[in-house]
């Protein structure tokens, strides 16, 4: 049915549009002609009713409508339709029929259903109506299966990107996982450089290192969906190394690893479909990670018996004892830094096999130079010396030797002997007309003395000890200090040690020396003299030859005990006894016979430290031990007071170094220590900025676990320090100040104090037990407390072709990538 809310207006008024309402919805259509009569009798040529709508133009859809029905559809729409019978009505083709379906459509969705028009065409065909759902129902259908068909494609499409996107983020998950793990245990295993790890990045090697991710693989498994098993691997490799700094010098000898490298960590991830009868590999991932390594050397091959050849940046851990001014401090202190009664530093190796055993070296201490001392501050000559007291007594060369003389020599050293007779025998008689010895001899006895003694108890040690006195007032500085003290024991205690002269090369360089008392001291010899002479008895001369009587040789052993065969003083005066001024001014007259043998006490600094056998009427000429040689950073000898960064400096390479400047607050970043267990964890070369305490935790001391140097501006240790094992190293480098010892407990670690000002220092306010090595710019012994101090050489740190290194592996990733194969 039409709805009958449109109305029809015509030009000419003789017909109403009620009636013509009424005629169109009303009547009966029983004939379709009929109707299309109506239409076309109603109106005539000349006036065919103009079709209006009431309501706005909203647009003409189709060309059709628009040009043979001349509607367009509002929201409620009015329209008439006017057609006519001619035989290419659109309405009887196929393009018509469709374009009539589409208007039924538009029709049908409109928002009034009120507004739908029945309307019946009539024609001279009438219309296959059965064609034309047909039609309609293919093209429905089709328009379906499109939408179902893309529908379709799109989810498949969007469950493969759904499928892909979680496996995707699954292997993400995976290879991270991993990765972390493969970087941990690389982390990890490289800390030990005697690892496989650590082997494999020290030898620098081109094959893959296979890595354990046993976690990851687990964890995989629980990730995945049934049919899918996840396989991942991890392998890591070298892809760079550069062992020379920035300006191209080498960070290491030749034979050296010390360099900074690139490692990759590949992590392989595949995911391998299982069906009911095979499996098939459906997707492959790969993940990859780029970190920062450095290899450093701890401890570099020195042959004891030779000299290095290069810089080495752990150079100084070659000494057991070494105080880079050693000679000017000798000097300044009238050399106590070596000899001080109240306190003494004792060196003990005497376990350690020769080829391992550290160095002893007082810088300065170099022959092949001009002498550098002064006359009012001898030595002149640059070396130092150590007294040896009666415990080395071993190390002194023996020494008994017997000088005789006649009477002639005799009175060439005391002319007044027979004047001296002649008088007392005078004045006992006064008959006596002359008398002179006959006979008479003397012999010098030469011998060599600790220096000095416990005590002087007897006469001749009594005599002995003024000898000394008048010697050492003879010279100012270190010569001259009275009483001497006994020196440090550089070579242990053990005598037999000690005295072995093979040993002491294996130790000791530059001019280090012994001193010990030269002792030369004259006898008389009565057992063979008789007193001739002459006196008057009765007007007549007569001759007696008779023994000394042996009060009158007593009377003449006083002049015995005034003969200190020694040098003359400048200042005679200070001899306070006229015959020893004359013995001493006589005795060069007496020694030129005697070229072979020196007829003069001296306190003997002409033979090396250690060694006994030397002759000492032979002594050598500029006795030293071998000069070490060093060098700097950039391969140049260079002399040891040279400062600055091309000068004397350790540990210069600053690139090799795993942390610089790091605040001390921020200690915990690094993993170094763990009070909870008092455990050092030293790895690699870490520069603090502060000064760095070591204080007793929970009552005990800490423990040493890896190796590694810690460089501070200051260090004070309150507490002992023990390695966990032979394999554990711990340096401690001071760049500025000092470092404090105020403990008592064994302290297993090398102290170092070496800075530009050339005044680092250690100091040891309890007596000191250190197992490693201390090296420092001044010893300033003199500081230390009273007792004794022991330092051993830890033997990790010599060897002849072995270096220790520590491997540091940086927690930063500066490359990541992720790729689907």
């Amino acid at each position: 049915m039409i709805s009958t809310g449109h109305q029809f207006k015509t030009k000419t008024a003789d017909r109403s549009s009620a009636s013509l309402q009424n005629l169109f919805c009303q009547t009966p259509v029983t004939n379709p002609e009929q109707t299309y009569s109506f239409f076309n009798d109603s109106f005539d040529s000349a006036q065919q009713p103009e079709i209006k709508s009431t309501m706005p133009e909203r647009g003409r859809k189709y060309h059709f409508l628009q040009k043979h029905i001349g509607s367009s559809f509002a929201e409620k729409p009015r329209f008439a339709i006017r057609t006519n019978r001619r035989k290419d009505n659109p309405f009887f083709s196929l393009k018509g029929k469709l374009l009539h379906c589409l208007h039924l459509l538009e029709m049908t969705f409109s928002k009034s259903t009120s507004d739908i028009c029945a309307i019946k065409f009539s024609a001279k065909k009438p219309i296959d109506s059965s064609g034309f759902i047909s039609y309609l129902f293919i093209f429905i259908v089709m328009f379906i299966s499109i939408l179902a068909i893309s529908f379709h494609k799109s989810s498949e499409q969007q469950r493969q990107a759904a499928f892909r996107f979680q496996q995707g983020e699954i292997a993400r998950q995976i290879i991270e996982g991993a990765l972390e793990e493969a970087f941990t245990w690389f982390y990890r295993e490289t800390s030990n450089p005697h690892s496989t790890a650590g082997q494999w990045v020290i030898s620098r090697s081109q094959s893959p290192l296979n890595i354990p991710i046993e976690v990851t693989t687990e964890q995989a498994k629980s990730m995945t969906r049934a049919s899918f098993f996840p396989e991942v691997s991890a392998t890591a490799k070298l892809i760079e190394f550069r062992s020379t700094d920035v300006t191209g010098v080498p960070y290491s000898p030749p034979d050296g690893a010390d360099g900074v490298g690139t490692a990759e960590i590949c992590v392989k991830l595949s995911f391998q479909k299982s069906s009911f009868l095979t499996s098939s590999l459906d997707m492959a991932f790969t993940g990859l990670r780029h970190i920062e390594y450095k290899v450093v050397s701890l401890v570099s091959p020195r042959q004891n018996t030779g000299q290095r050849s290069a810089y080495s940046q752990c150079f100084p851990l070659d000494y057991a004892l070494f105080a880079r001014n050693g000679l000017e401090e000798f000097r300044k202190i009238n050399g106590f830094t070596l000899n001080n009664e109240k306190m003494k530093i004792v060196v003990e190796q005497k376990s350690l096999p020769a080829d391992k055993r550290g160095k002893i070296y007082f810088g300065e201490t170099d022959l092949q130079k001009l002498p550098t001392g002064q006359p009012s501050n001898p030595p002149l000559e640059n070396f130092v010396f150590l007294n040896i007291p009666e415990s080395l007594e071993k190390l002194i060369p023996t020494c008994s030797q017997t000088v005789e003389i006649d009477q002639e020599d005799v009175l060439t050293l005391f002319p007044w002997l027979n004047d001296t007779l002649y008088n007392t025998l005078k004045s006992q008689e006064s008959a006596i007309k002359s008398a002179h010895f006959e006979g008479l001899k003397g012999f010098f006895q030469i011998q060599t003395q600790p220096l000095p003694k416990k005590a002087y108890t007897s006469e001749p040690e009594q005599l002995e000890k003024e000898m000394i006195y008048l010697m050492a007032k003879q010279f100012p500085g270190a010569e001259g200090v009275f009483p001497p003290e006994p020196g440090f024991f550089f070579l242990g205690e053990d005598p037999d040690f000690a005295g072995n002269q093979t040993n002491a090369e294996s130790i000791l360089e530059g001019a280090i020396r012994k001193r010990f008392l030269y002792l030369v001291q004259f006898h008389l010899d009565f057992s063979h003299t008789s007193v001739v002479g002459t006196y008057k008895a009765l007007l007549k001369t007569k001759s007696f030859s008779e023994a000394v009587p042996p009060e009158m040789q007593q009377e003449f052993l006083k002049a015995e005990k005034a003969a200190l065969c020694m040098s003359l003083p400048a200042d005679p005066s200070t001899l306070q006894n006229s015959y020893f001024e004359n013995f001493l001014k006589n005795l060069p007259k007496l020694s030129s016979k005697f070229p072979q043998v020196s007829l003069f006490s001296r306190l003997d600094t002409n033979f090396l430290y250690g060694g006994s056998g030397e002759n000492v009427q032979a002594p050598p000429l500029k006795a030293s031990f071998p000069t070490p040689r060093f060098f700097n950073s950039q391969g140049q000898s260079i002399d040891p007071h040279r400062t600055g960064s091309e000068g004397f400096r350790p540990f210069n390479f600053f690139s090799l170094w795993y942390r610089k400047q790091l605040p001390i607050d921020r200690i915990p970043e690094i993993d170094l220590f763990n009070p909870e267990e008092s455990l050092i964890m030293p790895r690699g070369i870490v520069h603090l900025t502060g000064n760095l305490e070591f204080t007793p935790i929970n009552g005990g001391d800490w423990k040493i676990k890896g190796q590694g140097v810690l460089i501070a501006d200051n260090f004070k240790i309150s507490t002992g320090m023990q390695k966990s094992s032979p394999d554990d190293l711990l340096i401690l480098y001071t760049r500025k100040g000092g470092i404090l010892i105020d403990t008592d407990r064994p302290i297993d670690a090398v102290l170092i104090a070496i800075n530009d000002q050339e005044n680092g220092s250690v100091l040891a306010q309890k007596p000191l037990k250190l197992k490693g090595g201390l090296i420092c710019d001044i010893l300033d012994s003199n500081k230390w407390c009273v007792g004794k101090h022991i330092i051993e050489y830890d033997p990790l740190l010599k060897s002849s072709h072995d270096y220790q290194y520590q491997i540091c592996v940086t927690r930063w990733t500066n490359f990541f990538r992720m790729m689907e194969e």
